[in-house]
């Protein structure tokens, strides 16, 4: 394991890693999932940035299973940590074109934390999937950090504030606030 994470990969790489990155493989640990392994190689596949991974990851992904989500995790996490502009189209087109079974991770929300330039160069894609209440509190928790930070104004959450409101009283108990998620 300690190899994979430290192995001399290039771009020249990538197809080797693609081929690799959605298998199934036998989970490292008691604790652990089937994913393991697959997270490392998409942290490497976000490291060497080879332009071929978001075209693969944009081919493949329709034909990942719609209930399979930790497949779908690994490709939206290999976009959203590539940070370049045509990763975060790519990572806007599959998230509007299609509906997650869960709402996104944190960790996901904090690779897209880490470039609010970019992130909110796709917030016009982000803002309609509020609609869908898997997606409200991501969509609240990305859309309060980059009012806070200056890159989007709140006037343009006005047409989506009663999905954050529905939702927000639909959790009433179990909802933080969409400013703590």
């Amino acid at each position: 394991m300690a190899y994979l994470k430290s192995a001399p990969f290039s771009a020249e790489d990538a197809d080797l890693l693609h081929q690799s990155v959605f298998n199934a493989y036998k989970p490292l640990y008691d604790y652990s999932d089937s994913f393991d392994v697959s997270e490392i190689i998409a942290a490497r596949l976000q490291e060497i940035k080879a332009p071929s991974t978001i075209s693969y990851i944009k081919n493949y992904y329709p034909e990942i299973a719609d209930n399979d989500y930790g497949r779908k995790h690994i490709a939206l996490n290999i976009l959203a940590g590539t940070h370049t502009s045509e990763s975060y189209q790519t990572l806007a087109l599959l998230l509007s074109n299609t509906r997650l079974s869960e709402s996104p991770s944190r960790w996901f929300r904090r690779k897209l934390k880490d470039s609010l330039a970019l992130t909110s160069s796709i917030t016009d894609k982000l803002l309609p999937l509020s609609v869908d209440s898997i997606y409200t509190p991501f969509v609240a928790a990305l859309m309060s950090t980059l009012i806070d930070s200056g890159f989007v104004k709140p006037e343009v959450l006005k047409p989506f504030t009663s999905y954050f409101v529905v939702n927000a009283k639909k959790n009433e108990g179990g909802y933080k606030g969409w400013r703590r998620i």
